[in-house]
C-alpha cells in the first residue's frame, strides 16, 4: 500500500467571534501534533461559512484539502479524517 503524501494542506475552519467550532479546533492541533505544514483558514463571520459551503459544494465545515500524492499519481484531494 502506497503512503500518502499531503501537500500543500488548507483547513477552513468556523471560528466566530462567539463559537470557535470545536471539531475545527481538534483539526487543527491533530495537524499540528502529526507536525504537517498547513495554512489556517478561519472563517470568521456567517456570511464567510455560508460563501465556503457553496463555493465548495459542501455542507459542512471542517474541511481540509490538500495536494496529495499516493501511488505516482498527483491530485487534490479532501482529506477527511475519521476522529
Amino acid at each position: 500500500m502506497a503512503e500518502l503524501q499531503l501537500q500543500n494542506v488548507a483547513l477552513f475552519r468556523m471560528d466566530l467571534p462567539d463559537h470557535a467550532c470545536p471539531w475545527g479546533l481538534k483539526a487543527l492541533r491533530r495537524l499540528q501534533e502529526q507536525q504537517i505544514p498547513f495554512e489556517d483558514h478561519r472563517l470568521t463571520s456567517d456570511a464567510e461559512v455560508q460563501a465556503f459551503k457553496a463555493q465548495h459544494q459542501v455542507a459542512t465545515t471542517t474541511q481540509i484539502f490538500s495536494s496529495a500524492t499516493a501511488s505516482g499519481s498527483a491530485g487534490t484531494a479532501i482529506w477527511r479524517p475519521c476522529w
